[in-house]
């Protein structure tokens, strides 16, 4: 179900039933990401990581997961976190609020407004945060209790741009594990929203939409004519 119904799906549990987790559990979890195993622990093959992760967890600054999300980043799995629902300037939780993180803002249903749950930036040493907005309010989606239930929070924004990206890079097989060039993409196509609050340093982007709504289309679109310059460019080289 959702934005790419068809996208193959692991997962890794290390919050108990009450939401409780360790750093080495987040850890261990992103080291089966990066070389998934068996149920022993044994025969890790990093032919089998995922292509991206979508994370909605928040937690305190931690050099250990700094060093973990870097390492996931470097072995090319994009890693797209919720920016908490906090709802007030420099509220982005970490890890979402790490530099080279992908945070993602909620919009209200239907409409290109931030929700008044979601987190603001700026990010660690005044840097952009979030990066990009997607649809947060009162979304449909599955529930685990059987059937569907219509929930709210940055927790609903952080997949719409997990499965944005899997379209992209299922219409573009050239830009998986690229996660510069996509997030290039995905910020250049994105709709323009713009708001000078929360010590924003321009109307756009911005530390209340980030680079502004997401825009799948005009993302696919955007790629397909980097490929023809790209190519237009070989045969001039």
């Amino acid at each position: 179900m959702g934005v790419a119904p068809k996208t193959e799906w692991i997962s890794c549990k290390y919050l108990t039933a009450r939401g409780g987790g360790t750093v080495a559990g987040c850890i261990a979890c992103m080291e089966f990401m990066l070389a998934p195993h068996d149920l022993n622990g044994n025969n890790p093959d990093s032919d089998k990581r995922p292509e991206l992760v979508s994370n909605s967890y928040g937690g305190s600054h931690q050099v250990a997961r700094e060093r973990a999300l870097t390492a996931m980043l470097a072995g090319g799995v994009e890693m797209v976190y919720a920016a908490g629902n906090s709802g007030r300037c420099n509220t982005i939780g970490f890890p979402a609020r790490y530099d080279n993180a992908l945070a993602v803002g909620s919009l209200n249903r239907n409409a290109n407004t931030i929700s008044s749950f979601s987190s603001r930036g700026p990010g660690l040493n005044g840097s952009l945060k979030p990066e990009i907005s997607a649809p947060g309010g009162n979304v449909r989606s599955t529930s685990n209790r059987g059937g569907y239930a219509t929930l709210s929070g940055t927790s609903m924004a952080c997949p719409h741009v997990a499965g944005a990206i899997a379209l992209l890079w299922n219409a573009h097989p050239e830009l998986k594990r690229k996660i510069k060039e996509t997030r290039e993409i995905l910020y250049k196509t994105a709709l323009q929203q713009e708001s000078t609050l929360c010590s924003s340093r321009q109307s756009s982007p911005n530390n209340v939409f980030g680079w502004g709504t997401i825009n799948i289309e005009k993302a696919v679109n955007q790629a397909e004519t980097v490929q023809i310059l790209d190519s237009v460019v070989d045969l001039f080289d």
